[in-house]
């Protein structure tokens, strides 16, 4: 790994691989800690000694070296934070059904394998900018639950999205937006491009849900002990 923040570390082994399996719609806020670990870049080089899989080295490797290194000492605590609640807009929501074949589920657990000749295409599971303009942003995401969807929506937002939708089955979501502070993100100026809806507007009008802001239990890493690491 290059160019690492330790909070960034922190990231990737107790919240993104914490539990093996990749999980890429995860963040948590961090409490505590110096700023170094915001600012001070690090290169780690590490090797395992048998042939473990990209879940274990992100994860418990990573820990386990962060915890050694680092002296890092954390924990996790729940605490009452702003959220959002996902609810339907109106009477139903307008979803798209995801269709069975067509696409591949990844298993975000292993590294990307060439595909197999015949295969369809992988699954997209995406956040990235619009062709609609340059202060435009879009999630797309086959194949997905509508929990899995809340969660994507909680990366984009930087803080919790609660389901309570109550749709049940696995969709594929296209949601497209204007960027702005909420989403974490600045327009870009001058632009020719009208302005297109906020991410709540864009929620109501294209899929028919909606965000309601609330308080509800948030976790957070609690780092109680880090010091830079000695020399090698």
């Amino acid at each position: 790994m290059n160019c690492a923040t330790v909070a960034g570390l922190i990231q990737q082994a107790y919240v993104t691989y914490a539990n093996v399996n990749r999980d890429v719609w995860s963040r948590l806020l961090i409490d505590g800690g110096p700023a170094w670990i915001n600012s001070d870049r690090y290169d780690i080089t590490a090797k395992a000694e048998d042939n473990a899989s990209l879940g274990t080295t992100m994860g418990p490797m990573l820990q386990a070296l962060l915890e050694e290194r680092f002296k890092l000492k954390i924990r996790r605590a729940t605490r009452e934070v702003p959220v959002y609640v996902l609810n339907l807009a109106k009477s139903s929501a307008k979803l798209q059904p995801f269709k069975e074949g067509s696409c591949t589920p990844i298993d975000l657990t292993k590294p990307p394998s060439p595909p197999v000749p015949g295969q369809k295409p992988g699954c997209t599971r995406m956040i990235s900018g619009s062709a609609k303009g340059p202060n435009m942003a879009r999630v797309y995401i086959q194949a997905s639950t509508v929990d899995e969807f809340s969660k994507a929506l909680g990366f984009v937002l930087g803080r919790p999205v609660i389901n309570k939708s109550g749709i049940a089955g696995l969709f594929d979501f296209r949601l497209e937006y204007a960027i702005d502070e909420t989403t974490g993100g600045t327009r870009v100026a001058p632009s020719d491009e009208p302005a297109g809806p906020s991410i709540f507007t864009a929620i109501q009008e294209q899929l028919g849900l909606k965000l309601d802001s609330a308080k509800g239990p948030g976790e957070r890493l609690v780092i109680d002990h880090v010091e830079r690491p000695s020399g090698n």
